[in-house]
C-alpha cells in the first residue's frame, strides 16, 4: 500500500524542520544507540517517530524511555508500511530515515540541511556511510556527487543516509509495500521520474551496522529485488530486439555481486564469480582480478588480508 498524497498531519511552520522516522521490528539490541545518535545531532530535529512494527522483544519499551519521542505501535506489516506510517504522521517538511540498527554521525543533519539550503530546489540529500561491525568502523562508502544520474545503475547508499522532502515522498506514495527487496531503490527511481532532484554529501555521515540479520546479507534476496526493479523500470528503455541481451548482462553483474556478498558471509562464492564471467566476459574487468584472488584463497596461496575488498559501489 502506498501513501495517499493528502495523508498525514499539518507540517511544521518552518520549512527547515526535520522529522526522523525509525522503523523497528525486534531491534531492541541496537535501537537505543540509533535514538541516541539522533539526540546528539548538532542541529536538533523537530521530532523522532519510532514505528514499532509488531515487535515482541521490548523495542517499544526501549524507545519510550527517551523523553519526547513518539512511539507508534502496529501489527507487523513490513518495513515499507512502517516507514509510510511514519511519513504520514510526520509534522515536518523534511523526512530523515534511520534504520534501528544504524548510527548517525553527530553533525549529519546539520551538514545535509546546509547542503539542501545551498540547493533550495532539491528534494533529496544523500550522504556516504561507513561500515560498522562488532563495534569497529571499516570501509568508507562515499556517495557519488551525481547520485541522481547514476540511479539507473543502483542506489549506491543506504536508507539511513537520506533526507527527503516530505511532499515529494507523498507525491509518489512513499514506499511500495508490494516491493519486498530493494524497496528504497524503487522509491528513489519513482522520485526521479516525477522530477525530484538529488544532491549529495559524499562524506560518510552514517555508520551502517553489519550483523547476521541484515537483509543486505541475503545475497539471493538482493538478487531477486534488483532484477525485479530492473525488469520494471529499466529494461523497457532498451530497444525490444536487444532486451534479452541487456537482461543477460544484468544477470551476469548480479551474480558477481552475489559472489562478493557470499564471500563476505563465508559462503561458497568462486563458482558464482566464474559463472558471471562466462555469462558476460566483457566489461567490469575487476571480476577477473576478484576471481583470481578467490581461486588463490581456495588454494591457500593468499591470506584474507590480501584479498580484494568488495566494490565501493553496491548494486542495490
Amino acid at each position: 500500500m502506498l501513501i495517499p498524497p493528502e495523508a498525514g498531519r499539518t507540517v511544521a511552520s518552518t520549512n527547515r524542520a526535520v522529522s526522523v522516522i525509525i522503523p523497528v521490528y525486534n531491534g531492541a539490541a541496537f535501537l537505543g544507540e540509533a535514538i541516541e545518535s539522533v539526540l546528539r545531532q548538532t542541529l536538533p530535529v523537530q521530532e523522532i517517530l519510532v514505528i514499532d512494527d509488531g515487535s515482541t522483544d521490548g523495542s517499544a519499551e526501549i524507545a519510550r524511555r527517551y523523553a519526547g519521542i513518539r512511539v507508534l505501535s502496529f501489527e507487523n506489516a513490513g518495513l515499507s508500511t512502517a516507514r509510510n506510517r511514519g511519513i504520514a504522521e510526520a509534522t515536518s517538511h523534511w523526512i530523515a530515515l534511520l534504520d534501528c540498527d544504524d548510527v548517525w554521525v553527530d553533525d549529519k543533519i546539520e551538514r545535509q540541511m546546509a547542503k539542501l539550503a545551498e540547493h533550495p530546489t532539491a528534494d533529496v540529500c544523500v550522504s556516504g556511510y561507513q561500515l560498522l561491525q562488532d563495534g569497529v568502523l571499516g570501509k568508507v562508502m562515499r556517495a557519488p556527487e551525481n547520485f541522481g544520474e547514476l540511479l539507473e545503475r543502483g542506489t549506491f547508499s543506504m536508507p539511513s543516509c537520506f533526507v527527503l522532502r516530505r511532499s515529494a515522498l507523498l507525491a509518489v506514495g512513499g514506499f511500495d509495500a508490494r516491493v519486498t527487496s530493494a524497496e528504497d531503490w524503487d522509491c528513489w527511481l519513482r522520485l526521479k521520474r516525477t522530477g525530484s532532484t538529488f544532491v549529495s554529501c559524499p562524506e560518510p555521515l552514517m555508520h551502517y551496522r553489519r550483523h547476521g540479520n541484515n537483509l543486505t546479507s541475503d545475497a539471493a534476496f538482493i538478487y531477486r529485488g534488483d532484477l525485479d526493479i530492473f525488469d520494471r523500470f529499466l529494461l523497457p528503455k532498451f530497444p525490444a530486439p536487444i532486451r534479452p541481451l541487456a537482461r543477460w548482462c544484468r544477470v551476469s553483474r548480479l551474480i558477481a555481486d552475489r559472489a562478493i556478498v557470499n564471500r563476505e558471509n563465508g559462503q561458497r562464492h568462486l563458482h558464482l564469480m566464474l559463472k558471471s564471467i562466462l555469462m558476460w566476459p566483457l566489461g567490469n574487468w575487476r571480476r577477473y582480478k576478484l576471481a583470481a584472488h578467490m581461486a588463490l584463497k581456495r588454494l591457500g596461496l593468499v591470506g584474507r588480508s590480501q584479498e580484494q575488498p568488495a566494490p565501493a559501489e553496491p548494486s542495490t
